[in-house]
């Protein structure tokens, strides 16, 4: 569990004269106070020979050495775990909390001494046994999701020199792969879950753009490899039909041997599939 926490700002002043008006307004008391709720709802979280990371962009002792004691006061399950150090990072500052030696093992960038801002970096680890299992499985057995894989494969088959393992996850017209089984997401929005494959429209699947940058060129069955200062690359960047001659289905343009992007290969044309929001205007 990666802990970034809300603190008071104190390391970025040099860089942000927005963190010095910030600090009027949210000193280390008050941050210290959210520091703690989140650590106990992280300690609640993490589960046996878990590691927690808790970082700050802060110099205050008590948002840092002594929010970690305190922390380990309160969960006697857990310990620090020693960071390496190199290029002037050195470790926490037992004198300012209570002389516990502990705390050299934590890690503290000063300004003056790495080429960065002031921040602090405890490594916790929670005591105890894996229990062995797996991520929970989830919704991977949602209704359609098998006829959605086999459309899947129907398209890899036809389009790609691939055969994907792994587990598939069907969310509305959307598939998923992902390498380890998904746990329960039901009410959570997630940015990325994994590679996203693409969509079933009209019962056909259509392959997304992630799909085609995951791949390499040999991976597909019809390849377009232009030279990177081509006119066609800069055409198809452009969203431009290129009006070519080709075997029909999905195509990859390719720059250099590197993917670009999809095209489909019609009757005397090559359909244009590069994402709209991607395009070049000029």
């Amino acid at each position: 569990i990666l802990v970034d926490a809300p603190c008071s700002g104190e390391g970025m002043f040099r860089k942000d004269s927005e963190a010095v008006k910030s600090w009027d307004n949210y000193k280390s008391e008050m941050c210290a106070k959210i520091q703690r709720d989140i650590l106990i709802y992280a300690h609640e979280m993490l589960k046996p020979c878990g590691r927690l990371v808790y970082s700050t962009c802060t110099f205050s002792p008590l948002e840092n050495e002594m929010a970690i004691c305190g922390f380990l006061d309160s969960f006697r399950d857990c310990e620090l775990v020693d960071i390496p150090r190199s290029g002037g990072v050195e470790g926490g500052r037992p004198g300012w909390a209570e002389g516990r030696r502990e705390l050299l093992k934590a890690a503290r960038l000063w300004p003056h001494k790495v080429r960065g801002e002031g921040h602090f970096v405890a490594l916790i680890v929670k005591r105890g046994e894996k229990s062995g299992e797996e991520a929970v499985p989830g919704p991977e057995d949602s209704p359609g999701r098998q006829s959605m894989v086999e459309g899947f494969k129907e398209f890899e088959a036809a389009n790609l020199n691939t055969d994907m393992r792994g587990h598939f996850l069907a969310r509305g017209n959307h598939l998923w792969r992902l390498n380890v089984p998904c746990p329960d997401m039901e009410g959570i929005k997630a940015v990325k879950l994994g590679l996203y494959l693409g969509e079933f429209s009209e019962g056909r699947f259509v392959p997304s753009h992630p799909l085609a940058l995951s791949l390499k060129m040999e991976d597909f069955k019809r390849v377009l490899n232009f030279k990177r200062d081509s006119d066609q690359v800069n055409r198809y960047l452009k969203g431009e039909t290129l009006l070519m001659e080709g075997e029909a289905g999905y195509t990859a343009v390719c720059v250099d041997g590197f993917p670009l992007g999809w095209a489909k290969q019609m009757p005397g044309m090559l359909k244009n599939l590069y994402p709209k929001g991607w395009r070049k205007m000029n």
